[in-house]
C-alpha cells in the first residue's frame, strides 16, 4: 500500500478501516479517557473519532488529505463544536498557527497517525524498509505534536493512540510498564510530559483489509502476538 496509495487511494482504503474500529467501539472508548475541554484532533481521519469526541468536547481537528476531510464533514454537518481545517503538518502556515493559538485547546490527540504512501515517501527519504519508513513517518508526526507551534501553554494532555501486538505471554501490567517508559524517555520527557494512563484494547481484525506498517524491534521478546490498541495519556508536570 505504501508504494501505490495516493491522497484518494488512501482514503477508500481508511475509510473501511475506521467504520471497523467504530463498530467495535473503539472511538466511542478513547473519546471516554480524554478529560473536557478543547480538544485539538491531529488527523480527522474519516471524522468517526471526532464524531465521538465532540459528544463532550469542542473539537478543532486538522488533516491534510481533502478527501477524508470531505467524509469527516459529512459525519459531523449537524454539529456546531467542531471544526475541521485542511492544513500541512509538516509546513505549518503562519494562518495555521493563528487558528491553533486561538483555540487554545486543553488536550490533543493523535489517534492512529500516519498518511498515505506518497506522503510516507516525500517525508523519509534515505530509509528503504517499508515498515521502517512507516514507523519514522509516526515518530516525525509526534514529534510535530510536542513542538511549540502544536504544544501550547494551554494543554495539559496528550493523548497517543497506535495499533500494535502484545506476546501472548506478557501481562497487561509488563506492556503498559514497558510503553510508558519508551514514550516517557523519547517523546514526552523532553518536554514536561509524563505518561499518567495507558490502556489496552483487543484490536479485531475480521473484516480488515488494511496494510499496517510494523517495523521490527529486535528488543521485543519472541513469542505468539495478538493484535492490541494502546492508548497513552500524558499529563503536563
Amino acid at each position: 500500500m505504501l508504494t501505490i496509495s495516493n491522497h484518494h487511494s488512501y482514503a477508500e482504503q481508511w475509510i473501511k478501516e475506521t467504520d471497523l474500529l467504530e463498530a467495535n467501539g473503539i472511538y466511542e472508548k478513547l473519546a471516554a479517557a480524554v478529560p473536557l475541554g478543547r480538544v485539538l484532533e491531529i488527523g480527522c481521519g474519516a471524522g468517526k473519532g471526532t464524531s465521538q469526541l465532540i459528544q463532550q468536547h469542542e473539537v478543532l481537528s486538522l488533516d491534510n488529505n481533502p478527501h477524508l476531510i470531505d467524509a469527516a464533514r459529512q459525519n459531523v454537518c449537524v454539529a456546531s463544536n467542531v471544526t475541521i481545517h485542511e492544513c500541512n503538518l509538516f509546513t505549518l502556515t503562519e494562518n495555521d498557527k493563528k487558528i491553533i493559538s486561538s483555540f487554545q485547546p486543553n488536550a490533543i490527540v493523535g489517534w492512529f497517525l500516519g498518511g498515505c504512501g506518497e506522503d510516507i515517501f516525500s517525508k523519509t527519504e534515505g530509509v528503504t524498509e517499508l515498515t521502517e519508513k512507516a514507523k519514522l513517518y509516526r515518530e516525525k508526526l509526534e514529534d510535530i505534536i510536542i513542538s511549540e507551534e502544536i504544544l501550547i501553554d494551554t494543554v495539559n494532555t496528550i493523548n497517543l493512540v497506535y495499533r500494535g501486538k502484545k506476546v501472548s505471554h506478557l501481562s497487561d501490567q509488563e506492556v503498559k510498564d514497558s510503553q510508558a517508559k519508551n514514550y516517557n524517555t523519547y517523546v514526552f520527557d523532553q518536554v514536561g510530559f509524563k505518561v499518567t494512563d495507558v490502556r489496552l484494547f483487543d484490536w479485531p481484525r475480521e473484516g480488515s483489509d488494511f496494510t499496517y506498517g510494523a517495523a521490527h524491534n529486535p528488543n521485543l521478546v519472541q513469542g505468539a502476538t495478538n493484535p492490541i490498541i494502546i492508548s497513552l495519556i500524558a499529563q503536563r508536570t
